[in-house]
Formats: C-alpha cells, structure tokens, sequence
C-alpha cells in the first residue's frame, strides 16, 4: 500500500470552467471602471494591454526535462491501515520505509493545479505546489511512501 504525506488531492476545489466563468463576468466591469478621461488620454492598446494583463490566466507549463526524484529512508506511521492491524494502538505505529519524492519545476498559475479541468469525476492525484512567487511558477511535489516490506521499484520506474 502506498502512503500519502501532507499533500492535498489536485483538482479538487472546483471547476476550471467556473473559474474562467468567473473571469469573464469581470470583463464588464472592468471596461466600466475605466474612466472616460482615460479613454481619451491613453492609445487603444495600452487600455487593452491593462485589461489582458488583470484578467490573464497564466496556463500550466510542465519542465519535464528538469524533473527531479528522490528516494530516502524515513518512518512511515501505518496506524490507520486496517491491514496492518497487530497493535492495540491505532494512532501511532511507526516502521521503517522508504520516501519517494518527485519535482516538476513549471510555469504558470499554481491555483490551476486544484482546478477540476473538465465536468468529469476522476480518482484524484495527491501533489503540493511550491510557488515561486517572482516568476508566477513553481515546482509540483508528488511524494510517496512505501514501507520496505513492500516492493517500490515498480513505483519507481512507472512514475
């Protein structure tokens, strides 16, 4: 069985079409801020360069030649897995294991990682998302753990 470590599942605080929805209803009011003097002393594109630049939605970019994995040794707490009940104590039950860690540095709006892509149901992926907050992008973290009675090489080579 494969462990989940302080990761939220992806795609699951709504829908990207709401978002986008939602995005578009600002149009409107965003043209009816813009104040007549300003229409009168800035040129077509400047006003238009503004208005792309507060509504933009920057796309996820992936690097995938820059991605990273890691393996190391950790404790993995199987308390809570009813397969692996030999102890009176449900909530704290620690043995050795191995921690597999996976970084894919991209571009773009990290919020689009928790955004459902289509009205379809999945089974979700659990991930976090370091930003970097400069450079509007981040690096995705996907981390698994395994504890050494179980073979992780199969997940090693397929993720």
């Amino acid at each position: 069985m494969v462990y989940i470590e302080n990761q939220d599942p992806l795609f699951t605080k709504g829908r990207l079409v709401d978002a986008l929805n939602k995005n578009d209803s600002k149009i409107n009011k965003l043209v009816q801020s813009i104040s007549p003097d300003s229409i009168l002393n800035n040129n077509e594109m400047e006003i238009i360069n503004d208005l792309q630049n507060k509504l933009r939605i920057n796309p996820i970019k992936m690097d995938l030649r820059n991605e990273r994995r890691t393996l190391e040794e950790t404790k993995i707490n199987v308390g809570g897995d009813p397969a692996r009940r030999f102890t009176l104590s449900m909530n704290n039950t620690l043995i050795d294991g191995t921690r597999i860690r996976i970084f894919v540095p991209f571009e773009g709006d990290p919020n689009l990682w928790y955004l459902l892509p289509s009205k379809y149901r999945t089974t979700f992926p659990f991930g976090k998302t370091n930003t970097n907050d400069a450079s509007g992008g981040g690096e995705l973290e996907v981390s698994y753990l395994l504890p050494y009675d179980e073979d992780c090489r199969a997940l090693w080579i397929v993720v």
